[in-house]
């Protein structure tokens, strides 16, 4: 028994700093420098926009890819103000909705003073308001894709610092800015996306979400751009408020599908 003992020993010693090695690698895989240094810009770009206040800017979001045919075109302009410990979010919402580039577009209004919600359909002429903000309807909700919801959000930018792939992949204009571009992939499967961020001020200007058709495996993006950004900028106090168009209809009732009025 003491030979074996005296055998085994020296095998131990060799295997022992190899599992213990692989252990470790599997804990805490090493991040390049490379996406330690996309890492870096992330964080830069979240304490520039965890400053923001409000924010003003124009904005279009759209389809690509295997979306293009079954996300509407919405373009418009849009008002965000961060919610406080003494003042919920509030939120403005002027665009144009086209399903396709051939159609009229629907001109729609959403907004929110923190205290009733409201949706403004202009084709139909009728305003739709309640303390519920379910009253503005599956169209209200597809409106706030025109959000940049970091804007508004404690920690705008946390998975993406986070996340298991983060890279840059050089620099792409927009509007009048010149920004960087990164690509994400979130960890748990959360998805993927590429964001644009001015090198002049660190906040963003394009987010494109990669989806994948699940049938086809073709990838398509859900393209959010805005341009004119203003931050913090002065605001009336009726902005946000519910004004009725002359000749419109006011109601408490909740907006229909958007889905039913095709």
């Amino acid at each position: 028994m003491c030979r074996t003992i005296v055998m085994l020993c020296p095998l131990l010693m060799l295997i022992s700093p190899s599992v213990a090695q692989d252990a470790l690698t599997d804990a805490a895989p090493t991040k390049s420098p490379a996406h330690l240094r996309a890492v870096a810009l992330m964080k830069k770009v979240d304490a520039a926009t965890k400053a923001v206040k409000s924010v003003h800017y124009t904005a279009k979001t759209e389809g690509t890819g295997w979306l293009k045919s079954r996300l509407p075109l919405i373009e418009g302009e849009v008002w965000l103000v961060a919610s406080t410990k003494d003042h919920p979010a509030k939120y403005r919402f002027d665009v144009q909705v086209r399903k396709n580039r051939s159609e009229d577009p629907r001109k729609l209004r959403l907004a929110s003073d923190g205290d009733l919600f409201h949706l403004i359909r202009y084709n139909e002429k009728k305003v739709h308001e309640d303390i519920d903000p379910s009253v503005v309807g599956q169209e209200g909700r597809l409106v706030q894709r025109l959000s940049m919801r970091e804007f508004t959000h404690p920690t705008p930018f946390s998975d993406e610092i986070n996340g298991d792939v983060v890279e840059m992949q050089g620099y792409h204009r927009v509007g009048s800015e010149d920004c960087h571009v990164v690509h994400v992939i979130y960890n748990g499967g959360r998805g993927e996306a590429i964001w644009y961020v001015s090198k002049r001020d660190m906040l963003p200007r394009r987010v494109d979400r990669i989806m994948t058709n699940q049938t086809t495996k073709e990838k398509g993006k859900q393209i959010l751009t805005i341009t004119k950004l203003t931050i913090n900028p002065k605001l009336p106090d009726n902005l946000f408020q519910t004004q009725v168009p002359e000749g419109f209809e006011k109601t408490d009732e909740f907006a229909p599908d958007h889905r039913q009025m095709q």
